[in-house]
């Protein structure tokens, strides 16, 4: 005689909530399982480095250092060109231009709209 089909897994009783799945902690068979500890790669050597470090252990590169070295501007502006390029002193310029605009431009809209 087969087995009867059981509506409620037998691992479920009633009157005791079930485990929810988005807060339970993940169990394979044996139980929760630890993975190795997470590691990131140096972009120079290929090390593969701890996340408590932030330099490579195998050449002393900072993290992420090898990004810095592409060709072209990290930020271009299309009126301004690359703010990489320009000096301490020109860029709090250019940033006091933009906030006085800015300013300019809310009082502008303060007067229409009264």
């Amino acid at each position: 005689m087969p087995e009867p089909v059981l509506a409620v897994p037998p691992s479920a009783s009633y009157g005791v909530p079930a485990a929810d799945p988005l807060s339970a902690p993940l169990a394979g068979p044996a139980g929760p399982t630890a993975g190795p500890d997470p590691t990131w790669p140096c972009t120079t050597c290929g090390t593969a480095n701890p996340l408590t470090l932030s330099a490579c252990a195998g050449c002393g590169a900072g993290f992420l250092a090898g990004l810095r070295d592409t060709d072209g501007p990290l930020l271009e502006l299309p009126v301004v060109g690359d703010l990489g390029a320009l000096s301490r002193g020109q860029r709090l310029g250019l940033a006091a231009g933009v906030v006085l605009a800015v300013v300019a431009l809310v009082a502008l809209l303060g007067l229409l709209s009264s």
